[in-house]
């Protein structure tokens, strides 16, 4: 007799509280990892097999947002701020450039195993 293995709770059930409460919207995570919104949904659901390449993708993705530092720690960093204010002009359209820039720079770093 064959007996499926169970995780308890299940994977797909930390990973969707997380993405819950860290308000993770599934329009983020399909831009960062590439993975279509309805696959996305049917993960955090658990409706795609844990083996596939898209729900590996997606833990890996939401641990690391969930691990990822607060707000607060980075308005405490004097690198992080100063370097913000040297060269955002401080209007709206620089600020989502910059949060793009951010944002892809964190992807390659973590494409690349940079730390």
């Amino acid at each position: 007799m064959h007996m499926k293995s169970q995780i308890n709770p299940p994977e797909y059930l930390y990973i969707s509280n997380i993405v819950v409460r860290k308000g993770i919207r599934q329009a983020d995570i399909s831009r960062d990892t590439g993975i279509s919104q309805s696959q996305i949904s049917r993960v955090l659901s658990g409706h795609i097999s844990p083996k596939s390449k898209a729900y590996k993708k997606i833990c890996i993705y939401v641990i690391e947002r969930n691990n990822s530092p607060s707000v607060r720690k980075v308005e405490k960093n004097p690198d992080l701020t100063q370097a913000l204010a040297e060269v955002w002009d401080g209007s709206a359209n620089q600020a989502k450039l910059l949060a793009t820039f951010i944002r892809t720079l964190g992807q390659l770093i973590r494409q690349y195993g940079i730390h």
